[in-house]
């Protein structure tokens, strides 16, 4: 969810911090030593401060996904090698196996975290035209690049309506008598398909309403289109793009 705002981040260009994020996710499953997730994440809290973003509005993306997180870790917890630590039945815990847990959950926790910052100090609008901008320098890419763009710019605004819609569709179905906390599991499927197929035609006739909507104002893909605001490459950003650089090359090499 984007969070308006005047920080140094938030004026960054939006393709810079699109790769630059990209980068630094990539670079995290690259490292290997203690100090190179030091520097990264010290480096990713800077970025916090400098957004004036609250590390606890951060940190709800984490805790959403917690179980995931934490069952790829216990999964990590018991697939190792090495000297044994203590055996639980079955299943054998290795001292190798506890660090490798600790570096996925890191790591995921790392992706959200870059994630969610990125979302929430970029626009809908400023991310989707970075992915077309981007993407329209490929060979050939550049009809698709802005469809691709729109594509993706729909689906970020839909997210937030079709959760509120969802929401809308649970109270209605609990109210009429819906078996939605049911423990059997044909209860728990009723109740599912109670709210998920109201929840699919709804989609499907705002989808209609958009295709209509841009058909009757005349809209024709990347043909003929311009804009407001175009992106611009500034002296910040260059710094920027300089600082991640480093810090990565650094990251991979000590």
């Amino acid at each position: 969810m984007y969070v308006p705002g005047d920080s140094p981040v938030h004026a960054l260009d939006p393709r810079l911090k699109l790769l630059g994020f990209m980068g630094m996710i990539i670079t995290i499953f690259a490292v290997r030593s203690a100090h190179g997730y030091f520097v990264m994440y010290a480096f990713l809290f800077v970025l916090i401060i400098l957004s004036k973003v609250s590390p606890r509005f951060l940190l709800r993306s984490v805790k959403s996904i917690w179980f995931l997180i934490l069952l790829a870790g216990v999964f990590q917890l018991f697939s190792g090698y090495g000297r044994v630590l203590f055996e639980f039945g079955p299943f054998v815990v290795h001292a190798e196996s506890v660090f490798l847990a600790v570096e996925v959950v890191s790591r995921l926790i790392f992706v959200v975290l870059c994630a969610s910052l990125m979302t929430v100090t970029t626009s809908p609008i400023e991310l989707s035209d970075a992915v077309e901008s981007l993407m329209g320098k490929l060979p050939g890419m550049k009809r698709f690049a802005h469809e691709l763009a729109m594509v993706m710019s729909i689906s970020i605004r839909f997210v937030p309506v079709m959760a509120e819609e969802a929401e809308n569709i649970l109270k209605a179905q609990t109210s009429r008598g819906a078996p939605i906390d049911d423990r059997k599991f044909t209860g728990k499927l009723k109740g599912i398909l109670s709210v998920a197929i109201p929840l699919i035609v709804l989609s499907l006739r705002r989808a209609e309403e958009i295709a209509l909507a841009m058909e009757a104002r005349g809209y024709r893909g990347w043909e003929g289109r311009t804009r407001f605001r175009e992106l611009r490459w500034k002296a910040k950003d260059t710094v920027f793009a300089m600082m991640v650089s480093s810090i990565i090359i650094l990251c991979l090499f000590i």
